[in-house]
């Protein structure tokens, strides 16, 4: 995608990708990974101790990759499952914890 700096811009280019997409089995449909890319995905529907996958789409193992699973309320707590995959050789386990410190404060909004 595009550059964009409005929510509505970015939501209309993502839906047309979708449907130019959503018919291939293609792991990487749009051709190369560009550099500099972190991999989100999230499996709303499955909470999980543990994720893990390998993407064949770049074979530059260092890319991050962000898993988010199923949030759900445990007596007055709202948990959601997160698994985050970096190589170390590009982030050290500070900046880990810097993430999930910054997901926190942002999820107690």
């Amino acid at each position: 995608m595009e550059e964009s700096t409005d929510y509505k811009s970015v939501d209309l280019e993502f839906k047309k990708l979708i449907k130019k997409y959503a018919n291939t089995t293609d792991i990487a449909p749009m051709g190369l990974v560009p550099p500099n890319v972190v991999n989100i995905s999230s499996i709303p529907w499955l909470h999980f101790e543990h994720f893990s996958s390998q993407s064949g789409a770049n074979k530059n193992n260092l890319t991050p990759m962000i898993t988010t699973g199923k949030y759900e309320k445990v007596g007055s707590q709202l948990l959601m499952s997160v698994n985050i995959k970096v190589h170390h050789a590009t982030v050290d386990d500070y900046h880990v914890a810097l993430f999930f410190e910054i997901l926190q404060r942002e999820m107690n909004r």
